[in-house]
C-alpha cells in the first residue's frame, strides 16, 4: 500500500472508531504481503485485532467500574 492511501484508511478508520484497525493496518499489511494472504484473511485479522481491542477495553472498563477495594500490600 502507498503511503497516501495507508494514510487515508488509517484516517477513514478512525473516523469510523476503529482505532485498533487503524494501529495494527500497515504491520498486519506487511505480514499479509509476507505470508501471501488474501484480502479475506487480512481483513479478519484486521477485524480480530479490533474485536480482541475492544474485549479488553470493556473488561478493563468493568473492572475500574467495579470499584474494588485495594488490599493493603504490607504484611507483617
Amino acid at each position: 500500500m502507498s503511503d497516501s492511501v495507508t494514510e487515508l484508511v488509517k484516517a477513514h478508520l478512525k473516523q469510523l472508531r476503529l482505532p485498533a484497525m487503524a494501529r495494527e493496518l500497515e504491520r498486519l499489511s506487511r505480514e499479509a504481503a509476507a505470508s501471501n494472504q488474501n484480502y479475506e484473511q487480512f481483513l479478519l485479522r484486521l477485524a480480530e485485532a479490533e474485536l480482541a481491542a475492544r474485549t479488553t477495553n470493556a473488561l478493563e472498563a468493568r473492572i475500574k467500574q467495579a470499584a474494588f477495594p485495594v488490599a493493603n500490600e504490607t504484611l507483617p
